[in-house]
């Protein structure tokens, strides 16, 4: 089949109909119409040469009109190839209007363009059929003349032109109605055919829908059911985060609060203790009664500090016992520059720089708050910036205080590092704003919150220990986060003329 042709499929009734009986008439007509043409040879062409002429035109168009009876034989299998033949034989040779019996079904194959240019040829080809067989005198020698029974040898008179013209309709116009008749039905069946074809699809898709819709109710029922669940779980999960955070909070304070709490014990109820000692030796040494009753009366004093600093560390105390990896007591604060270096920043890259004045004569709180704020911040930031140097710098005296920085580089996208959680912008913890000190760094304003930030004041666990520290001992600690850097800056009080003893 040629592109644009048409498959219509199994032969119908009809096309067995044509071919068993139209066929046969259409081979008659075929092969008589040279017939005729070689009878009337000699009438037309009377002069010697030309009737040899003629005579052999005749048996060539016999050929040609046999070639055509087996042309028609192969219509179906190659419409357009044996249309275009037999165009040819009909307009060169008087076979009759031959293309009439494939027309139909050109029509009906081909494409709409070609289809009306073949009616056109067809229609010329029939006018110059006409005239060719119209050159016979005869009934004899013309087949139209035969239809018409007008004899022009004896004087029967003209052809009639309406008859002609009413041969000429029905003869072109037959097979071109008939090849139209034929497509449009084609179409309407194909159409027919389509529209069922959709209609199936469409039921198809319309079964495909209602089972989608009902797996997405299914799964809408599902979703639903999910986002209860999550919804319930993230309440859940932010109450147990708020309880977590409650209970770090105060498990830090209460840590630390232990740690303070025999800090005190350690150093003032000693230095307590002392101080009754000797009022004790005093009132037994004094012979003045005015002094013995001085001596019992700070002997009495120094033992009720003693009894009320005890009352006040058990209210401090946590029953739980806390077990330190480090022991301040075996240090002072002359070993200060070394123990960060080889002790506390051991194993880890830690840039130290210790520049304190006097360090024998601090007094032990101060040298244990030192090292503990020293030893948290330093654990914090190896902690959160792994790899990282961190920058520990002390400095201070008697009369100055003692001012005490860490700074580690913000890594991995986490804001604060060296904080267990917090703010990135910075905040303030500190109790009021220290008399005669030479910090270095900015002190936030006296009223200030005890623990304040620039974004609302929050909570901290991991700087709560620090804060307690620095607040009971009169200090303040500033923390900051600028340029990629992590800060936490501490001031503690070192009063002049102090000292350990």
């Amino acid at each position: 089949m040629n592109s644009g042709a048409k498959d219509l499929g199994p032969r119908s009734r009809l096309g067995w109909v044509k071919s068993f009986v139209l066929i046969p008439i259409a081979w008659f007509m075929t092969i008589g119409a040279p017939a005729f043409y070689f009878v009337g040879v000699e009438e037309r062409y009377p002069n010697g040469w030309l009737n040899g002429v003629g005579t052999f035109y005749s048996v060539i168009a016999m050929a040609a009109a046999i070639y055509a009876c087996y042309l028609f034989t192969q219509r179906r299998q190659n419409p357009r190839r044996t249309g275009h033949i037999l165009a040819a034989l009909q307009l060169v040779f008087p076979v009759g209007p031959v293309l009439a019996i494939v027309l139909p079904r050109y029509i009906r194959t081909q494409p709409a363009k070609d289809g009306i240019y073949m009616s056109g040829f067809y229609g010329v080809s029939l006018i110059v059929t006409m005239a060719r067989d119209l050159l016979g005198q005869s009934t004899d020698t013309s087949i139209l003349r035969s239809l018409m029974n007008v004899d022009d040898t004896d004087g029967g008179g003209p052809i009639s032109i309406t008859s002609l013209i009413s041969i000429f309709l029905i003869t072109f116009l037959l097979p071109i109605g008939l090849g139209y008749w034929e497509a449009s039905r084609d179409a309407l069946e194909e159409t027919e055919g389509r529209l069922f074809e959709q209609v199936g699809q469409l039921k198809q898709r319309d079964v495909q829908l209602e089972e989608k819709e009902h797996q997405l109710g299914q799964t809408s029922e599902r979703l639903e059911e999910t986002s209860v669940r999550l919804e319930q779980t993230s309440e859940e999960l932010e109450e147990r985060s708020r309880a977590s955070e409650e209970m770090e909070y105060e498990l830090s304070r209460k840590e630390e609060r232990e740690i303070m709490a025999r800090d005190i014990h350690d150093t003032v109820g000693h230095r307590l203790s002392l101080v009754s000692l000797h009022a004790g030796v005093l009132e037994m040494l004094a012979q003045d009664d005015e002094l013995k009753d001085k001596a019992v009366q700070v002997r009495q004093e120094a033992q009720q500090a003693v009894d009320e600093l005890r009352g006040l560390v058990h209210v401090m105390r946590n029953p739980a016992k806390r077990t330190d990896t480090f022991d301040y007591d075996n240090y002072e604060m002359t070993d200060l520059a070394d123990v960060i270096e080889h002790v506390l920043g051991a194993g880890h890259p830690v840039s130290s720089s210790v520049f304190v004045t006097d360090p024998e004569k601090a007094l032990g709180l101060l040298t244990k708050s030192t090292y503990r704020i020293v030893q948290e911040l330093l654990t914090n930031a190896i902690k959160h910036a792994p790899g990282e140097i961190v920058r520990v710098k002390v400095k201070g005296g008697p009369g100055q205080g003692l001012n005490i920085s860490v700074a580690n580089p913000v890594t991995g996208g986490v804001r604060g590092a060296g904080l267990n959680s917090g703010p990135a912008d910075g905040f303030a913890l500190t109790p009021h704003d220290p008399q005669d000190s030479a910090s270095s760094t900015s002190v936030p304003q006296s009223g200030e919150s005890a623990l304040t930030t620039r974004e609302g004041g929050a909570r901290v666990g991991g700087l709560t220990g620090i804060k307690e520290r620095a607040l009971a001992m009169g200090g303040w600690v500033l923390v900051t986060e600028e340029d990629g850097e992590f800060r936490v800056d501490a001031w503690l009080p070192w009063e002049k003329g102090s000292a350990a003893e």
